[in-house]
């Protein structure tokens, strides 16, 4: 499968974007499994999981709320 690379966003010392591979199902759909979105932070030299996405379900590290999932942010 081809990795599929999407910059979403570029300021300052930060850069956000997707990797996904996608699959063909079965009903013809093309699904992206897996699906992640990072967070570079230029300046650290850090990379951080935003989201992820399969099959079976997606997670989000930040809500829109302000709330920080910390256990999935370890994982």
């Amino acid at each position: 499968m081809d990795l599929n690379f999407d910059l979403i966003e570029k300021s300052g010392n930060h850069v956000i974007f997707a990797l996904s591979h996608y699959y063909k199902h079965p009903s013809g759909d093309m699904i992206a499994d897996p699906d992640m979105c990072l967070r570079l932070n230029r300046k650290e030299k850090t990379a951080e999981a935003l989201s992820h996405q399969d099959t079976y379900y997606y997670r989000e590290v930040y809500s829109g709320e302000g709330t920080v999932m910390l256990k999935l942010r370890r994982s």
